[in-house]
């Protein structure tokens, strides 16, 4: 229970990739028992996509929503809160009834690592400065990306002023390089490709054809599109329905 609800409110305002990724290597000291891990695994995944759902920055789709301006933050934290909730509950309750009293490992092995400087102030300045994103867009009308890079910029500042330049792996520049690459240019090839779609019509085309085949029916179009999350990628889907 604990591992999933700390799971969906951290992913209600970091990226849900980077909240699974902690998780998981946490489960991995406390967990013994590997198939129970690999149950807590799932938990972890679906607590972490149904955090993110109901905020604008905690999960890429939302974010995109967001930032092209369909969704908005008060009516998105009012409408989904309640259903991401019920997920979260339904999906920790299922796994509660089916597990045992002997999970957790009492002989974690304590390693001392070098803690920064400033561990603190840099993390809950970075978590204080996405949560206050949605805010900072409202009040200025400007994008959504700006406020992040505004966060981005003032935690490299921060930064600097703790760590001197004998500290390199703490530096903004050391962070930045650990990025993965790879994703980002994912994620740019699939806007590029659905923004190609969309300036042909076939994007419109198929919208009309779907509308049609389900009658108009605004819920059956999004129950439909949330069957085909399972098997296509999250964010082309996503970008394909703006």
């Amino acid at each position: 229970v604990v591992i999933g609800v700390l799971t969906f409110l951290l992913s209600s305002v970091l990226n849900n990739l980077t909240v699974v990724i902690v998780m998981v290597s946490l489960l991995q000291k406390l967990v013994k028992d590997d198939d129970f891990r690999m149950k807590l695994g799932g938990l972890v995944v679906v607590a972490s996509n149904a955090g993110g759902a109901w905020t604008p920055i905690g999960d890429i789709t939302t974010t995109m929503l967001y930032i092209s301006g369909q969704v908005t933050t008060v009516p998105l934290l009012a409408n989904l809160f309640l259903p991401s909730s019920l997920c979260l509950v339904g999906a920790v309750g299922y796994e509660y009834l089916q597990m045992a009293d002997e999970p957790f490992s009492d002989t974690a092995e304590s390693k001392t690592e070098e803690v920064p400087e400033g561990q603190a102030l840099v993390f809950w300045g970075g978590l204080f400065g996405m949560i206050s994103v949605p805010i900072f867009t409202a009040l200025t009308h400007c994008p959504a990306w700006s406020g992040m890079m505004l966060v981005l910029g003032l935690l490299g500042m921060i930064s600097s002023l703790l760590h001197g330049p004998e500290h390199k792996r703490f530096s903004l520049r050391a962070a930045l390089a650990r990025v993965e690459v790879s994703d980002a240019l994912f994620f740019l090839g699939v806007l590029f490709a659905v923004g190609a779609l969309e300036k042909v019509g076939l994007l419109k085309d198929f919208a009309f054809q779907l509308n049609s085949w389900l009658g108009g029916a605004e819920a059956l179009v999004a129950i439909m599109l949330g069957f085909a999350s399972a098997v296509v990628d999250n964010v082309p889907l996503v970008a394909a329905a703006q």
